[in-house]
């Protein structure tokens, strides 16, 4: 089950009840102080523009460094298995219309991150939902940002986020094209190993 990380609600122990199969935390929604109410930041391109310019005064390095540090701060928190879409602050940025991933501040938001996950023994999602969706071409994470998680001994998974019935295992022989270009033989989950080839 993907839980929502929501900063002041420790829902990771609210679901600890269920005896989950595994859990992905996830997050979707930036806190705003000034008003004291939760921002999507993937629900539409004019949501993420309305939150850049309200939130962060048009901002993108301030939106994405308060993204990862709320994503480290979940990891912190733990009570979960699989860290879901890690970069998902990349949803509407197909173009490179707000950063580009080779800006030294987002390379060390992403490092940082990594370091964390590899220290709790987080898996982290190759997850292809995006896609299936229509605004993304690439799965999250980057294949760089991948490459990094071979590199330094992180285990993955690889999951559709799929909202519906047809799109299962949408784009799934790309993404294991770019897990295998990544150095990986194996998926993981909580309960298995699964090998996919070299």
């Amino acid at each position: 089950m993907e839980i929502d990380f929501y900063p002041d609600d420790n829902r990771f122990l609210h679901f600890e009840k269920y005896n989950l199969d595994y859990s992905i935390g996830s997050v979707h929604q930036l806190y705003n102080k000034s008003d004291g109410l939760y921002y999507s930041i993937d629900d539409n391109s004019k949501e993420f523009n309305r939150v850049l310019n309200v939130m962060f005064n048009g901002s993108i390095e301030n939106f994405v460094t308060r993204y990862y540090s709320t994503l480290r701060n979940m990891i912190i928190q733990g009570g979960f298995d699989i860290l879901g879409h890690i970069d998902l602050i990349k949803k509407f940025n197909s173009q490179f219309n707000y950063f580009t991933e080779k800006e030294d501040w987002y390379i060390n938001q992403v490092e940082e991150t990594l370091e964390l996950l590899k220290c709790r023994s987080i898996i982290v999602e190759v997850n292809t939902g995006a896609i299936s969706r229509g605004v993304q071409n690439v799965p999250y994470p980057s294949q760089w940002i991948l490459d990094r998680c071979y590199t330094m001994g992180i285990k993955i998974c690889l999951n559709s986020d799929a909202h519906r019935v047809d799109t299962i295992d949408f784009y799934f022989k790309e993404a294991l094209d770019m897990i295998r270009k990544a150095g990986y033989s194996y998926l993981t989950t909580p309960f298995e190993k699964v090998y996919i080839g070299d």
